[in-house]
């Protein structure tokens, strides 16, 4: 009892109150409109993938239907965006957009409704194509699968910025008359994105320097990774003076038993990862367990339930799928049943992000993004993410429907569906463990990220795989030009929950708030901080009682020695 009290009054005494600064964001003077034409009003991964490009620009875009639109959602408006996924009538939108001034960005069909502004290309016609080229870098042709492309005749003034080629065949893709865009379809593959993320730089005509970018992330790092290689990796980045991230996952659950095992259970690996916070690695919080169900840590998708495909609407030990409309006697019980499961997902995802911040900074480590597991999480459930990061790392899924619809960017990014989050991208994918040209993959995908001139090159490595590959991909990754690697430290990075802040900015990591309550609400990390503590004040004890004891003895025997003298001194006399 007189151990514990002891404790928690060094606790109460120890920890200060350190104010902090809100980290301010640039908005942009542009104001984007998406109008789209779709099987249903809904916004869906087709508006997601043009949200992602056109977020490197501005913060402020609006997604409307045709079916919705009114004059009235081009008022401020300085760019507008068609895009036409499918066949539809255009007659209130053509109208507004003949009197528009501002720029006009148009993709796929229906473009010959817009007669005042598109009269510059006519006669389309479906063809296929499997290489795209920048009209002003040649050199760099991005190769894709087979894909369609409406392939258009263009007047003499137009200019063509992209083209698809396909056999002896090229097609404009993407054409430029005045203040008007073309692109010559609806649908946004990875590769197409790639040129459009070049070419949006001049449709918001905002002036970029020529900077890239680029990150490495340790991937799952969980309590049983090996310390000894988690260390190697961590010291060659020290070495060669590349700031890293570090995915972290606080607890690691076994699939059999079910036993979860913390960070303070294998002190090897904290002080690893304490070593890395300290010299490079920044750490960013990769789900709590990176599991649901009975699934082991790593291979579990945490954030959304594989088994129904569906967001997590109930607890792991509920079975059964997700009742649908047929299943209720009218729309409002529907719509209050569909409440009740995203109710339940909010306060889910809550409940772990929360678990996960306050344990790793009890453990002393401070995250500072969010990477969801398996990239998997539902649009409401980045709402619910943004609520406690400002940064989120990796790839996002586009689709509340179907989790294998994800996509990333080809630059940093702050789609209006992350809620204000600003997306740090994985472009280049991963070593995988079994392919021994994955390094040469990765670096061909880096050469065609390098056509945007601020492109992100990013990639992932998994600790286990040991140090030889690893340096093999970094020798590799220094041979790019000029890469700037991302350290999240200097990123201005916020992570907040109720009852603890943290910041990060110009390389340092500041703390606020309350941070005795945000250790208290975590078992393990009190647990953790009252035996660290313990710790430190016994061998305080043991060490300020050694002293004495030395001192003592050291005392006793000088007395001795002078005792012995003085008598020696007596017999002498």
């Amino acid at each position: 009892m007189i151990r514990s009290f002891m404790c928690i009054s060094f606790l109460l005494f120890t920890f200060l109150y350190h104010p902090y600064t809100t980290l301010a964001s640039e908005n942009s003077v542009a104001k984007a409109l998406v109008v789209y034409s779709s099987n249903n009003s809904s916004i869906d991964e087709h508006q997601r993938k043009l949200d992602l490009l056109i977020g490197h620009f501005t913060s402020d875009t609006e997604f409307v239907s045709t079916n919705e639109f009114e004059p009235k959602h081009l008022e401020g408006v300085t760019h507008v965006f068609y895009q036409g996924i499918q066949k539809d009538n255009l007659d209130n939108l053509s109208k507004a957009l003949s009197s528009f001034e501002g720029t006009i960005v148009a993709f796929g069909n229906n473009f010959e409704q817009l007669e005042s502004t598109y009269s510059f290309v006519h006669s389309p016609h479906r063809e296929n194509y499997n290489e795209l080229i920048l009209a002003n870098k040649p050199e760099s042709v991005i190769e894709t699968s087979i894909q369609e492309v409406l392939s258009v005749k263009i007047t003499s003034e137009s200019r063509v910025l992209a083209w698809a080629k396909g056999g002896h065949q090229t097609h404009p893709m993407i054409i430029k008359n005045g203040q008007s865009y073309y692109i010559a379809t609806g649908i946004i593959n990875s590769q197409l994105k790639i040129l459009l993320a070049e070419v949006f730089h001049d449709v918001f005509a905002q002036p970029h320097t020529n900077e890239k970018q680029g990150y490495i992330r340790l991937e799952d790092v969980h309590p049983l990774v090996d310390p000894v290689k988690l260390k190697q990796v961590a010291r060659e980045l020290k070495d060669r003076g590349i700031p890293y991230m570090v995915a972290v996952i606080p607890v690691y659950t076994k699939e059999k038993s079910g036993k979860q095992v913390h960070m303070s259970d294998y002190p090897e690996v904290l002080e690893v990862l304490k070593y890395m916070q300290k010299n490079g690695g920044s750490i960013v919080l990769h789900g709590y367990t990176h599991q649901y169900r009975s699934t082991e840590t790593g291979e579990g998708f945490e954030f959304w339930d594989v088994e129904n495909n569906t967001p997590i609407y109930k607890p792991a030990n509920e079975s059964g799928a997700i009742k649908s409309r047929k299943d209720f006697h009218n729309n409002q019980a529907y719509r209050e049943y569909l409440d009740g499961l995203k109710d339940f997902e909010t306060s889910y995802i809550s409940n772990k992000i929360t678990k996960g911040i306050h344990e790793l900074h009890g453990f002393g480590l401070h995250p500072l993004a969010f990477e969801a597991p398996h990239y998997t999480m539902s649009q409401n459930g980045y709402q619910t993410l943004s609520n406690y990061f400002s940064m989120y790392v990796g790839q996002l899924q586009l689709s509340d429907d179907n989790w294998e619809v994800m996509e990333g960017s080809p630059y940093i990014t702050r789609p209006s569906f992350l809620g204000g989050m600003t997306l740090l991208p994985e472009t280049l994918g991963y070593i995988a463990p079994d392919d021994e040209s994955a390094v040469s993959k990765i670096m061909k995908d880096a050469e065609q990220y390098l056509t945007v001139r601020d492109g992100m090159v990013s990639v992932f490595y998994h600790p286990y795989l040991g140090i030889e590959r690893f340096t093999e991909l970094l020798d590799q990754l220094e041979t790019l030009p000029d890469i700037q690697w991302i350290d999240l430290k200097k990123q201005g990075t916020k992570v907040e929950t109720s009852d603890i802040t943290i910041e990060a900015n110009n390389g340092t990591i500041h703390v606020d708030k309350n941070q005795l309550s945000a250790i208290i609400s975590s078992k393990m990390s009190f647990n953790y901080f009252v035996r660290t503590t313990v710790d430190k004040v016994t061998w305080g004890m043991v060490g300020v009682g050694s002293l004495a004891v030395l001192f003592f003895s050291s005392y006793t025997v000088l007395s001795y020695r002078r005792l012995l003298k003085d008598e020696g001194d007596e017999k002498i006399g």
